[in-house]
């Protein structure tokens, strides 16, 4: 973990300080979250390494608490209601997201953010195997985007997406259709060099934009430039 002068805003020398190094604990400064835990205290305000919580640690009962510590130059905004993290994260065994990804449904795949006028389709993991599943696609999307009046700029991530060979052509039809009547632009990506030719090729006889990126930093940039 990379180290980052932490400061703790206090008029006192706390005791543990003593035992840093004379650099380190000079004007009261920790550099390292190893030691930041060393000198916590209860109701202190902690940033290290994107995460912010308040401690909670055992520390001389003696020792006056600030009404005010924090051991970052800036004040956090943090919400009034904040969500638990997934207790599966501090389990040993796995945690079971592969088995999330696959029981999405279809509506949950699909994220329209109105507020950047961007639709998102989440095809990670998906498999069409069926006619039925494109015909469910094309419903499912145009519920969403024709009720707005706008066409919407589309990403589509298609990580692990699968598709029988039978219905890649039907499938591309429908891609088509919404491009036409619903994108004002659209970019996909994968990690598939075999999906991404085979979907490229069939796009590209269909006069649709054929490129597919291979991360979803480069498809949203590649947007931002449409």
């Amino acid at each position: 973990m990379k180290e980052k002068d932490i400061e703790a805003d206090s008029g006192h020398s706390h005791p543990l300080l003593s035992g840093l190094p004379a650099a380190r604990a000079k004007k009261g400064k920790v550099v390292s979250a190893e030691e930041a835990v060393r000198v916590i205290r209860n109701g202190d305000t902690i940033a290290t390494g994107g995460f912010v919580g308040i401690g909670f640690a055992d520390s001389d009962p003696n020792w006056p608490v600030p009404a005010d510590l924090s051991i970052m130059d800036f004040r956090p905004t943090i919400k009034s209601s904040l969500r638990l993290m997934d207790a599966r994260i501090f389990r040993p065994e796995p945690m079971g997201l592969t088995d999330d990804l696959l029981t999405l449904t279809l509506e949950e795949r699909l994220i329209y953010d109105a507020q950047e006028n961007l639709f998102f389709v989440n095809f990670e993991g998906y498999a069409v195997k069926t006619s039925q599943q494109v015909e469910d696609i094309k419903n499912a999307v145009v519920k969403i985007v024709a009720p707005l009046n706008q066409k919407v700029y589309t990403i589509v991530n298609y990580d692990n997406f699968t598709i029988l060979p039978d219905f890649v052509d039907e499938y591309t039809d429908m891609v088509k259709f919404l491009v036409d009547n619903y994108y004002s632009g659209v970019t996909r990506y994968t990690t598939s060099t075999f999906l991404r030719m085979k979907l490229g090729d069939a796009l590209k006889k269909r006069d649709v934009a054929s490129h597919i990126y291979e991360s979803g930093d480069e498809a949203r940039a590649a947007l931002r430039k449409a």
